[in-house]
């Protein structure tokens, strides 16, 4: 029903948008959660009396978060970069715009000459012939691509490298 041909366009415009999503969120920096550090957990008494003890309610401990700065970050290098490190990061978005429009216009384009293509190719499959088979022309010989054997003209030269001597070397 569907050709691959045809889905190839959508699946390349949505791996473009999957990518841009993935870069846009991976380059944002997220806080890091630290937790406390646990209690050490009450040792179990060397004898245990005969009755049932009564149920210990042990509270988890609180998880504190706290906000961890990356030093590895664009921001930390924004912030404590020099002339050239910022310099740096400007060209690298300048030409990466500049590569996305290339591939943006480059799968437009594409897209629509696929299209074009697959319009021609209908067009040219459902014309009727430029011309027709002479009516002389049998069947068996309108769909021939080289002459019949017996039709071949005879050669009678031979080449110069296998005329030989049918002497033998000791007689002359």
């Amino acid at each position: 029903m569907f050709s691959t041909k045809a889905l190839r366009a959508p699946r390349a415009t949505l791996m473009a948008a999957l990518i841009a999503v993935v870069a846009a969120f991976g380059a944002s920096p997220l806080p890091a959660a630290a937790q406390a550090a646990s209690e050490p957990a009450a040792q179990a008494p060397a004898t245990a009396p005969a009755a049932a003890p009564a149920p210990i309610e042990v509270k988890a401990p609180a998880v504190a978060e706290e906000a961890v700065e990356n030093p590895y970050g664009l921001k930390a290098l924004w912030n404590q970069g020099d002339v050239v490190a910022k310099s740096t990061l400007v060209i690298l978005l300048i030409m990466s715009m500049g590569s996305w429009y290339v591939i943006f216009t480059k799968l437009f384009e594409q897209r629509s000459m696929m299209k074009s293509a697959k319009t021609s190719a209908d067009t040219f499959w459902k014309a009727p012939p430029s011309r027709p088979a002479p009516a002389s022309w049998s069947k068996a010989r309108r769909f021939a691509t080289s002459p019949t054997p017996a039709s071949r003209p005879a050669t009678t030269t031979k080449a110069p490298w296998s005329s030989r001597s049918t002497s033998t070397p000791g007689s002359a």
